[in-house]
């Protein structure tokens, strides 16, 4: 019998949670998922990192 590993995360910064996240994705075999999820967060990550006050020039 196969017995599943169940991991309660508390306190854990975004970036080790998707981390984490993606690395069980990846073992549990959809990196094709993983890649674009990741490309995705990376995206999003960019959006967020961009001065929200808009340059002239």
């Amino acid at each position: 019998m196969k017995q599943s590993k169940t991991i309660i995360i508390f306190n854990t910064p975004p970036e080790e949670l998707f981390k984490q996240y993606f690395d069980y994705l990846v073992n549990s075999g959809i990196p094709e998922r993983v890649l674009a999820a990741e490309a995705e967060e990376r995206a999003k990550q960019q959006e967020k990192s961009k001065p929200t006050t808009p340059t002239t020039g």
